[in-house]
């Protein structure tokens, strides 16, 4: 009899020890789905779109394949990518009235216009997974749904820049947001600047901006004023902002020796008393290489020279660029923005001048130039095209000022190649110097300021004007037709 009790205790604890184990199995089990389930929702909400890829069968009755709640859920998902999970109601609402109010009360479109690649509203809120808005914010998802966001400018740039990679094409970003699930708690938190995932082969390369001021010593200081409004623009150097590694500004001396400010630049910054200005600031001095090939010509009359046959002073100007060019091609750089040392950066201009890169690519993959001020000076070459106008304004030192040797570029480009520089509606640059270097005309219009119509520009020639009659609906000129279903035509947030 105790035998017999003794292995019917046995047997129960071995039945109740297998029940224990099969639970604590179930329950990991579960865990593990959960975690899954976490961390790839958020990439089916933002990147399956099955609507109009997977017909309902014919004939099919209710419960029957895909019903057509869960049809309109996928298709809401494209609407959806870039929201930020407070934000959603509102945009699903939009996707079943068929209306969206722009989030800052600035009007209403259609729900057929959310990313749809073209910016509608004011503050951007129709587009938050597309990069057609300058001041939109797409929300990057994660496992835990922490609230990061980076610039709209940044979304389908070549760059992984969300932990999740859903700011770029599906597949192109590995996911950092679970390394394992031991470390699932510590979850990547946003675009890290240091070590950014990098595209998958074959993808396209990442923007980077070499900025080139030539500068020389003048009768007042500008190149402080000028160098400091350029990096109030820019991110901090710990910051994680994508933009904080494209972009490099190359200051180069073309009086070395003799420009005090420079030297008191060089020395403050390079010493680390400016991280910031450490990070992306480079100081170098002209070579000398460029020699004038016309020494002994006579000086022409700055208030009568009707062939703009350039002097000593505008030869050498055009030498010291075709320095800067030399030294600029060691530079890993993928586009080149000329600028000069008595012109301040206004207000977004390193926003918008990324944006303008992004949106004119997408207009025209050929573009030749973008210019955003006037002079030479606020204009944007890729860095294949560099090296024409390179070899171009070598060849012209002696025969046009700098400016109409770009203009006679462009007029040859477009003509031999068909190729054309898209100008910025507004400056972005403003000018300072009011010492200038030459006699001018005491009747001479100003010149326009921030923000202001680059229109009124007077200088700058008929292929260089923004066209006001046929791109009043757009804010880069030449301009898609507003018709044009590939248009990309909504202007900036900045007026």
């Amino acid at each position: 009899m105790f035998r017999r009790r003794r292995a019917k205790l046995a047997l129960a604890v071995t039945l109740g020890l297998a029940v224990f184990l099969n639970a604590h199995r179930l329950v990991v089990y579960l865990d593990t789905l959960h975690d899954i389930h976490q961390l790839e929702e958020p990439r089916r909400s933002a990147w399956t779109s099955i609507a109009g890829d997977v017909p309902a069968p014919s004939g099919s009755e209710s419960g029957s394949g895909l019903e057509s709640d869960e049809l309109n859920a996928a298709a809401s998902a494209d609407f959806l990518r870039g929201v930020a999970p407070g934000s959603r109601k509102l945009y699903e609402r939009a996707l079943r009235d068929g209306t969206f109010e722009c989030l800052d009360g600035s009007g209403s479109v259609g729900s057929e216009s959310l990313n749809d690649d073209f910016c509608d509203c004011e503050d951007g809120s129709d587009e938050p997974g597309t990069s057609a808005c300058a001041s939109g914010k797409f929300y990057c998802l994660s496992a835990n749904n922490k609230p990061v966001t980076i610039p709209s400018m940044f979304v389908d740039d070549g760059v992984c820049d969300c932990c999740d990679g859903t700011d770029e094409p599906r597949g192109r970003c590995p996911s950092t947001c679970h390394r394992n699930r031991a470390g699932r708690d510590r979850i990547y938190a946003g675009p890290d600047a240091r070590a950014k995932p990098r595209p998958a082969a074959g993808s396209a390369p990442v923007t980077r901006v070499l900025l080139g001021v030539p500068t020389v010593p003048r009768r007042e200081d500008y190149l402080d004023r000028a160098l400091s409004a350029l990096l109030r623009e820019l991110p901090a150097e710990d910051s994680r902002h994508p933009l904080r590694d494209k972009v490099r500004v190359l200051v180069m001396n073309n009086s070395p020796g003799a420009h005090d400010s420079f030297y008191r630049l060089k020395f403050r910054w390079s010493t680390g008393r400016d991280p910031k200005a450490r990070h992306y600031v480079d100081f170098v001095e002209n070579p000398g290489h460029c020699k004038d090939p016309t020494p002994l010509a006579p000086e022409p009359d700055d208030l009568d020279n009707p062939t703009n046959r350039p002097g000593r002073q505008v030869r050498k100007q055009n030498c010291d660029l075709v320095s800067l060019l030399d030294h600029a091609r060691a530079d890993p750089f993928t586009h080149f923005a000329f600028l000069e040392d008595d012109f301040v950066a206004c207000e977004n201009a390193a926003s918008i001048v990324a944006y303008l890169v992004r949106k004119v690519a997408r207009i025209d993959a050929s573009w030749l130039a973008i210019r955003f001020s006037f002079g030479m000076n606020g204009v944007l070459l890729p860095r294949e095209a560099l090296s024409d106008f390179h070899a171009h304004l070598r060849q012209g030192i002696s025969r046009l000022p700098p400016d109409l040797l770009y203009q006679e570029w462009l007029e040859r480009e477009k003509e031999e190649a068909g190729r054309v520089e898209y100008v910025y509606e507004h400056n972005l640059l403003d000018h300072v110097g009011e010492v200038s270097s030459f006699d001018v005309r005491p009747e001479r219009r100003g010149w326009p300021k921030c923000h202001q119509p680059l229109a009124d520009a007077w200088s700058l020639g008929g292929i260089e004007r923004f066209d006001r009659r046929a791109c009043g609906h757009s804010d880069v000129s030449p301009c898609p037709r507003p018709t044009d279903p590939e248009r990309w035509n909504g202007t900036s947030s900045l007026g």
